[in-house]
């Protein structure tokens, strides 16, 4: 009897233990069914793809016949990509502004054109900025972010849209980087792509970041110039400088010649 007396004090205590024990087990519970459903939620919602910083720019200039300056030609129109940067700015290539009096924007494929203006444009790194007044145009697009420099044969993704609307990707890896750019001492990527084409401006994506533009595509050897991130980088941050002043170089080509205003009405070529 007296044994069976001392045991009595010690069930309540057992009894206590056990709730907190189960309580302990439940909240662990708890917590584990919170953090599986906020990693499905995450899961489940849809990363914005490389489509939603896609800009077309539609581009008219005035033709020019060299052989017979004096002959009055209809303008020509042209297309291009580009990639939002937020805050009404379009980063695109400067090849097809040369010599334009009218830019358009489109986004999603769709054939509403929105009034753009050239903000800056700089033919030795062949880079552009456009900016878009409407504030409605930004609805629906995602500000585009220029990444570190990505190393050789990192893989990544070229997009643009066709003449149909449609987003089309391809995959591309660079295959080369070089500081003996076409039109400047910039750093230009080589890109290999199975592309059958890329329009000017397409922008080549590696995890999910800008790294560069094309300005030119080989379609027969399956390779595209690229405008490099780093190249990006240095443009994006020389535009916000206030007095932009472009890249050192020695003399003037024909790009800077024949289309850029101030330096023609300068030397009285205007």
């Amino acid at each position: 009897g007296a044994f069976l007396a001392s045991l009595v004090p010690i069930f309540p205590f057992q009894v206590r233990q056990r709730n907190r024990d189960q309580s302990r087990l439940l909240m662990i519970f708890g917590l584990t069914l919170l953090m599986a459903g906020l990693a499905v939620r995450a899961w489940a919602v849809p990363v914005p793809g490389p489509e939603k910083s896609l800009v077309t720019l539609h581009i008219t200039g005035f033709a020019r016949d060299y052989q017979t300056p004096w002959a009055d030609l209809p303008p020509r129109s042209q297309k291009c990509q580009g990639i939002w940067l937020g805050e009404g700015l379009i980063l695109t290539s400067a090849a097809p502004l040369q010599e334009s009096y009218l830019i358009e924007a489109e986004k999603d494929g769709n054939s509403k054109h929105v009034p753009a203006e050239l903000v800056l444009r700089d033919y030795r790194c062949m880079l552009a900025l456009v900016r878009v007044k409407d504030p409605a145009f930004a609805r629906g697009l995602v500000s585009a972010t220029v990444g570190a420099d990505a190393p050789l044969h990192a893989k990544g993704t070229l997009a643009a849209w066709d003449d149909a609307g449609n987003a089309l990707t391809y995959g591309g890896e660079i295959s080369k980087a070089s500081m003996t750019g076409y039109y400047g001492p910039v750093l230009v990527l080589t890109v290999n792509t199975e592309a059958p084409s890329l329009p000017t401006g397409t922008p080549f994506f590696v995890g999910g970041r800008v790294q560069g533009l094309v300005y030119w595509m080989d379609t027969y050897a399956k390779q595209a110039s690229v405008a490099s991130a780093r190249t990006l980088r240095w443009f994006l941050a020389a535009s916000k400088s206030g007095t932009y002043q472009g890249l050192c170089h020695d003399g003037m080509d024909q790009a800077e010649s024949a289309n850029d205003e101030p330096l023609r009405e300068y030397l009285g070529a205007a």
